[in-house]
């Protein structure tokens, strides 16, 4: 049995571009996850999702990952 651990988190005080990008990198998941079109998704992100997710429900929204690299690099203040 292989064990899960969700974390929830905010981003406090996104600038516009910074709140606009995540918007855009999130909408490209969800088309990727769809429909199979790659609409300028990262690449580390495409290889999560094809790792992650499966089985696809249309219409079902799926959470976007954040790679443990980015949360350690976070958490260290760079």
């Amino acid at each position: 049995m292989q064990a899960m651990k969700t974390i929830r988190c905010k981003i406090w005080k996104a600038t516009r571009a910074k709140q606009a990008a995540l918007e855009e990198e999130y909408d490209n998941l969800q088309l990727y996850l769809q429909t199979g079109v790659d609409d300028g998704l990262y690449s580390a992100n495409k290889q999560q999702a094809d790792r992650y997710f499966k089985k696809i429900k249309k219409g079902k929204q799926y959470p976007y990952l954040i790679e443990k690299g980015f949360n350690q690099s976070r958490e260290k203040g760079y």
